[in-house]
């Protein structure tokens, strides 16, 4: 595993203690503006900082031009004072760098074209940058460590474009492969660069990023910035998820509470209707008191409707017609099922693609009543097997009048509609848009909103039931 070090070069980054003596050729004067370094005809301009009495400054492309250029004889008298202490760090930690990425600002182009004034262009670092690799390969620490540099040529204040420019090359600047941590210290540099670099590197490695920190007369400080950051928006992202009841995008790479996850999964499993693979949840949530129960065979139907209702929320038009479609095909077997306990099992394959009597199902019908399977085929249905027609024949003629029956047939036939809709739209190969679904429930005398009203009245549901009760669950967690 690999651990990559990143480093915004700033103009304080690297500097010259100011308790040290030179000797020749090196020379100390002073001059109307300062102090100076002096070798030959060169001059290093030397600035004071009050709240870093300690060092001096150094103007980072003049000065820095004049180092890089005789490397060896400035190297002894050189301080990286904000990097040295993020260094011994790591070292104390026993932590491994294999790479190590230079982030400089070099406006050469910008500066000829007149873009810029001499003070910005002269404060570029791709000087330093050379510097402190040249200064930091001497140790011994560093021996394997391969070093890199990056460079932003223009716009350097401009966040836009620096956002832009680190997206691009997220690529090019750091090894995908095998990553454990990547180690970033935005101490010095612009803060375009600093911030636009942090979001890009917090978006591409989430919680393997630690953001570094040393500030002047202070401590390093392994900050927690980008995992409260993640954490932030991962809990906005959850909430937006249980918004639209998406338990299916609520995983581990959005919170590791496995409360949570297993929550999520049995909400997922059952609006899939795999109810058989739920125990697992069961069992773990039960161990952690959270009870909840193991659906029986008509929460088929109303986890069935339930995630068209789901799915309208979610303004999946096609899911919800093709859900609604599937509700059709069972929906009476919900009212049948204390007269025909075994209606599951009367559909053979044999009779699929024929219209020939299933002597099963027509011996099933007529024990609800002699002669009911002749009555129900002389209204043109076929008895080859079960089917949504002739739920509706059984219903309409075994069941008394009263409220419930008209509601259950007005469904029935509302729900016949949006079947004879999805048919239509799947020989069409288009999409479905909610004005289908709204214009063809208007002929039936209802909407969206009043179908729905009325199932959740003959099924007993409130809002959307047992996935309510875990949303609720999970955001007590989330919050």
């Amino acid at each position: 595993m690999k651990n990559i070090l990143i480093i915004t070069i700033g103009t304080r980054d690297i500097q010259i203690p100011t308790n040290q003596d030179f000797t020749a050729p090196l020379s100390l004067v002073d001059t109307p503006k300062g102090k100076s370094l002096v070798v030959g005809d060169k001059k290093i301009m030397l600035s004071y900082n009050p709240a870093y009495p300690d060092f001096y400054t150094l103007n980072p492309r003049l000065s820095g031009e004049i180092i890089l250029a005789d490397f060896a004889l400035f190297a002894p008298h050189l301080s990286l004072p904000l990097i040295t202490p993020v260094l011994s760090y790591l070292k104390e930690k026993n932590i491994a760098i294999n790479r190590i990425i230079l982030v400089f600002t070099d406006q050469e182009k910008d500066f000829q074209m007149g873009n810029i004034q001499a003070f910005h262009y002269n404060n570029d670092t791709c000087f330093f940058a050379e510097i402190i690799e040249k200064y930091l390969k001497k140790e011994a620490y560093f021996e394997h460590t391969i070093f890199d540099s990056y460079g932003v040529f223009e716009a350097v204040n401009s966040y836009d474009k620096q956002y832009a420019l680190f997206d691009k090359a997220k690529n090019s600047l750091i090894d995908e492969d095998a990553i454990e941590t990547v180690y970033l210290l935005p101490q010095g540099g612009i803060d375009a660069i600093n911030q636009s670099l942090t979001l890009r590197l917090i978006e591409i490695y989430k919680n393997k990023l630690v953001q570094l920190q040393k500030s002047e007369h202070a401590d390093v400080i392994a900050s927690h910035f980008p995992a409260k950051f993640l954490n932030t928006l991962n809990r906005q992202k959850i909430q937006k998820h249980l918004q639209d009841y998406a338990f299916q995008l609520i995983d581990s790479s959005l919170i590791s509470d496995k409360q949570v996850l297993h929550l999520c999964q049995y909400a997922r499993k059952r609006l899939i209707l795999k109810h058989n693979d739920l125990q697992v949840h069961l069992g773990f949530l039960k161990k952690n008191g959270i009870n909840l129960a193991l659906p029986n065979a008509d929460d088929l139907i109303k986890d069935l409707y339930c995630a068209a209702k789901i799915a309208a929320i979610q303004k999946s038009w096609g899911e919800f017609l093709w859900k609604m479609f599937t509700l059709s095909e069972n929906f009476l077997k919900y009212f049948l099922k204390t007269r025909m306990p075994n209606i599951e099992n009367y559909w053979k394959s044999d009779y699929y693609s024929t219209h020939n009597d299933n002597p099963e199902w027509v011996s099933a019908i007529n024990r609800l009543r002699s002669g009911l399977a002749n009555d129900i085929k002389r209204k043109g249905i076929y008895l080859n097997n079960p089917s949504r027609k002739s739920y509706y024949a059984i219903y309409e003629e075994i069941t008394p009048n009263n409220l419930q029956k008209q509601q259950v047939l007005a469904i029935c036939e509302a729900m016949e509609g949006l079947a004879k809709l999805r048919n239509g739209i799947a020989h069409g190969l288009r999409s479905v848009e909610k004005n289908d679904i709204e214009n063809e429930l208007q002929r039936q005398g209802t909407s969206i909103e009043k179908l729905c009203q009325n199932i959740d009245e003959v099924l007993a549901i409130q809002g959307l039931g047992i996935f309510d009760e875990i949303k609720n669950k999970i955001q007590l967690v989330n919050t």
